[in-house]
């Protein structure tokens, strides 16, 4: 074969310009014989993509503590003794939250916007901590307000300093970028409560003003939404600067914990609330806002 192609050597030129004269002396000179189909296949193939190699995380139990002034540090373990953690001077703590370190947290500042971090990443007890804007872009002079397990098994209570609130889940405060995103809106007012619940567990949430009123409901009866400003859960006049200065959610059985002459119901025209049909409210003035359980936020 190959001296059959050096012998027309004069004719390359003519061949490289006719591809069909190549395929003449090919077979010519025994193409036929050991011509076979072409066994590779030619396919669209995807491009490969870089293997993400996570490490492996165990699952220790960790507290996480927040301060006034936004610092952030993790303390192993869930039995802690505050009065021994130190701050840094004009410091002090704000939150504390129990989780895991295979676990990640989402935090809330007053603006509504949320940011998650993996547990992990979290410094350790040596030291004050870090400050979270070293992990989040969070605008200068907001204050970050409340702290919450990212857990597929428990909803988030999430509201504004006028009593307008709703809850969300898991999904709804998972954020993967450093900017965060928008969680409550708060035209007009500040974000202020970020609580974790089980909803088989804590069945009402408690609400108490600056002006010393307290309201009691039902949390089954609060909408759930993925964000936006929610509904109004206790009635402030408009025209007034009071608040919602303390938040809470309380088991079933802590509510023997409320004396009697303390629970009025009041209807719902009064309260101005959403719609439900069933519901435990108080509306009083409180002497003392100390002794009822359940967790608090802002």
């Amino acid at each position: 074969r190959h001296i059959c192609i050096r012998d027309r050597s004069s004719a390359v030129p003519f061949v490289y310009k006719h591809s069909d004269s190549f395929s003449k002396i090919f077979k010519n000179c025994g193409g036929k014989k050991f011509h076979k189909q072409r066994s590779t296949k030619i396919v669209n193939a995807e491009l490969s993509q870089p293997i993400k190699i996570s490490p492996i995380i165990t699952s220790e139990p960790v507290s996480i503590i927040l301060s006034k002034n936004g610092w952030v540090k993790a303390i192993k373990g869930h039995e802690i003794n505050f009065d021994q953690i130190t701050y840094k001077t004009g410091d002090s703590e704000y939150s504390h939250l129990k989780t895991y370190t295979d676990r990640k947290v989402s935090f809330l500042d007053q603006k509504g916007y949320v940011y998650s971090i993996d547990v992990h990443n979290i410094p350790s007890s040596r030291g004050h901590g870090e400050p979270l804007s070293r992990f989040f872009t969070i605008q200068e002079g907001t204050h970050v307000i409340g702290i919450a397990n990212i857990l597929e098994e428990e909803k988030i209570l999430t509201l504004s300093d006028k009593g307008y609130g709703f809850v969300c889940s898991h999904d709804d405060i998972l954020v993967k970028n450093r900017k965060g995103k928008t969680l409550i809106k708060t035209k007009d007012s500040n974000a202020c409560s970020f609580i974790n619940f089980k909803p088989d567990i804590e069945k009402h949430y408690i609400l108490i003003t600056d002006s010393n009123y307290m309201l009691i409901n039902e949390l089954s009866k609060i909408p759930a939404l993925s964000k936006g400003k929610g509904v109004k859960l206790i009635n402030i006049p408009k025209n007034s600067n009071e608040i919602v200065d303390f938040s809470g959610v309380i088991r079933l059985e802590q509510l023997d914990e409320i004396p009697e002459e303390y629970i009025m119901a009041v209807s719902y025209t009064h309260l101005r609330a959403h719609e439900t049909l069933r519901y435990l409210v108080c509306r009083l003035l409180l002497e003392k806002k100390k002794g009822v359980g359940g967790g608090g936020g802002g």
